[in-house]
Formats: C-alpha cells, structure tokens, sequence
C-alpha cells in the first residue's frame, strides 16, 4: 500500500542496457528495499523506504525517509545498478530521464492528499553536475523524451511558460512560450501570444508564428486556422489546400474531416470531396474512408462513402 501511494512521487530511468538489472526486493525485517540479481543475491542492501526498478537503465530513483502513513516524502536521489550514489539521496523529488540526465527538485511538498507539483526542478548529468539552475516547474513525471526532446516548464506566478531540452542536457528551446507540442514528422509546434508555428529538429522555425491554431502534423500535412479558415500546410509551410474551411482535424489514411456551412464531411489530399457535408462530427476514418465514425444528432454510427449504415 505504502509503496504503491508513492509511486506518483517519481518514476525510474529509461537508457538501455543488455545486462541483466538488479530487481529490488523488500526485507522482511526492516520493510526496507534493496536489490538482488537474478539468482537472488543481494547487491544493494536494503536502506531505502523506496526502490524503484531499473527498467531499460542503468540508474534509479530512490528514497530514504518516505512513509505515506505518516505523510513523511523523504528525500531521493540517484543510483546506479551496483549501488553506487550518483546523485546524492537530498532532494525533495527525482525522476530518471533518460539520456543519463535527471531531473532533481528542492521545495516539494509531499502530501497523501495532494498530488499537486510544488518546488523547482533542475536538470543534473550523470557526473552529479546541474546542467540547469533550479527554475523549472510542473509534475516531474511530464518530463519525458520524445523523438530526442523534452518539455520544459516555468510559472513566474501568473502564466505557465513552456520550452525544449535536448537530450544532451541543453535547453534547446528557451521557455518562453505559452504552449510547445511534441515533435510530429520531426516538426514542433509552439506557440506565443495567440499565434502558432513549427520548428524543425534543429530548433529552426521553418514555418512562421503566424496562424490562429494549428493542429500537429499528420500524413505530412498539418491543419492551420487563420482569418477564421482553415486549410493544410505542408512540412515547408506551403498551403497545399486553401484556408477555405470552418473547422478541420488531422489527416487519417489519407482522408481529412473539415466542416463547411456548419457540417462536416470528408476529402482527401487532393481536396476533393469523398464524403458530402451532412454529419455534425466526423470521429475517424478507416478503410480507405469506407468505415468512418460519425456523430449525427446524439448519435455515433459508422458510415461507409455513400453514407450507408455500417453495422457495428
């Protein structure tokens, strides 16, 4: 019970490694956690209130002093699969990023009944070293790389800001703006005082922070909204279908619900019309827009090109 509650305080590490990993194991004396090999000999003591596996890595969250009962956090910090500190076991929270970077947080305040982010984070490397001051905030468990990039965040008491590390420890993308998507087809979008853009896997912004929303890359072709229409840009930024629709979603085995006088239909890449404009939503789109997921009335029902019900 005690080790399942706490789970929500951090995660382990994601690197890789071939080698069988230690799995911790708990004392039956002590309640503490250590870790045994494979043939079941101890090769970390069992010191910790909290263990975590290793899971891909060669590194691990854990955790002295946490006991969920009495509403006690602990302190965490870093080993390594021989028992080795490789971030001193003093900080208020701690997640394994992977990439051989962590990120370490100083003034969380752990409660049983709150699972709200407080304190600042930092990022540190494997050599115990803060490639980061402690300035970022959020949940550490939202730090997470995708496609080589993590999501930064800062509150500076009225508006969350939002950036990009690398996975070399870098914050490649300041923290600064209001919204960053993930990487999708190797393009992220930010955004900034109302207007979106995407950057490209070198940081540079290759399509402008001019529209009024976007919606991420899909099929090599990203819905954006500008003047109140919406159309389709390629990954180079250029209008491929014309901002002529009232509302639009992401392409799906090469077919695209957009709405027009107030219904939606569907067309394809080349902006003809596979499905007229009569549904009031279009959900999804499979079989080569032969089975698509409407939504008519209070009702969802499956459709096929003509419009004929599918049965379920």
């Amino acid at each position: 019970m005690k080790r399942v509650a706490l789970l929500v305080i951090a995660s382990s590490c994601s690197l890789f490694t071939i080698a069988q990993k230690p799995e911790p194991f708990q004392d039956e004396k002590t309640n503490k956690y250590g870790y045994k090999d494979e043939n079941g000999k101890i090769i970390i003591k069992p010191v910790y209130a909290i263990a975590h596996e290793f899971s891909e890595g060669n590194y691990t969250t854990v955790n002295i002093g946490a006991d969920y009962e009495f509403n006690k956090g602990g302190k965490w910090g870093i080993i390594d699969t021989k028992g080795k500190v490789i971030i001193p076991i003093k900080y208020d929270n701690a997640q394994c990023l992977g990439y051989n970077l962590f990120a370490l947080n100083i003034g969380h305040k752990f409660s049983n009944m709150d699972a709200s982010p407080s304190g600042k984070y930092a990022i540190f490397n494997a050599a115990g070293k803060a490639l980061t001051p402690f300035v970022y905030s959020g949940f550490l468990t939202a730090v997470r790389f995708e496609e080589g990039y993590a999501p930064l965040e800062t509150w500076d008491g009225k508006k969350q800001r939002y950036g990009l590390l690398d996975s070399t420890g870098k914050v490649a993308v300041p923290v600064k703006y209001d919204e960053v998507g993930g990487f999708r087809e190797g393009l992220c979008k930010l955004v900034l005082n109302g207007k979106k853009g995407f950057i490209d896997k070198t940081t540079k912004m290759v399509i402008p922070m001019k529209y009024d929303d976007a919606i991420n890359f899909s099929e090599g072709l990203a819905a954006v909204k500008l003047n109140g229409k919406w159309g389709f840009i390629d990954t180079k930024g250029k209008e491929v279908i014309a901002l002529q629709y009232e509302d639009a979603k992401y392409f799906q085995e090469n077919y695209v619900g957009v709405k027009q006088n107030g219904k939606w239909g569907v067309i394809n890449k080349e902006n003809n019309v596979i499905v007229g404009f009569l549904y009031d939503d279009i959900v999804w789109i499979k079989n080569d827009a032969n089975d698509i997921r409407v939504k008519t009335g209070n009702k969802y029902i499956n459709v096929d090109r003509q419009g004929n019900i599918l049965k379920n």
